[in-house]
């Protein structure tokens, strides 16, 4: 019980500070959401996960990367998961128009917001 007041905290707060955010269902093969906006900037400052009826495979790495001008870094990535995470950025990360941030769960299906400030 704790650990949901905590997380539900966390993303009050998120959402206060973030500013807006973009909700996505996510496949088996993950999600991507890219900056479509050709003269704005946004700087990503975390990523949500919800894991529907199918969980991460154990052995797999939940991971949170960016893909800039076709190269991917990554970001985030953990194997500690339970049916909710939030993987937060060490420090905002600026996406220009074309960059994208995608997410994959594991083989998991669930939902995914992505929590950005607009420049």
């Amino acid at each position: 019980m704790k650990k949901m007041i905590g997380i539900a905290v966390i993303v009050t707060a998120l959402c206060g500070v973030a500013g807006e955010y973009v909700t996505r269902a996510m496949g088996v093969t993950g999600v991507t959401v890219t900056n479509t906006q050709l003269n704005a900037s946004w700087d990503l400052t975390a990523v949500a996960i919800k894991f529907g009826a199918t969980l991460p495979v154990s052995t797999e790495t939940v991971r949170v990367t960016r893909v800039s001008q076709g190269v991917e870094f990554v970001i985030s990535e953990t194997q500690d998961f339970g049916r909710s995470m939030i993987l937060t950025t060490p420090e905002n990360m600026t996406f220009k128009f074309g960059d994208s941030v995608k997410i994959y769960g594991g083989g998991a299906t669930g939902v995914v917001q992505v929590f950005t400030t607009v420049k």
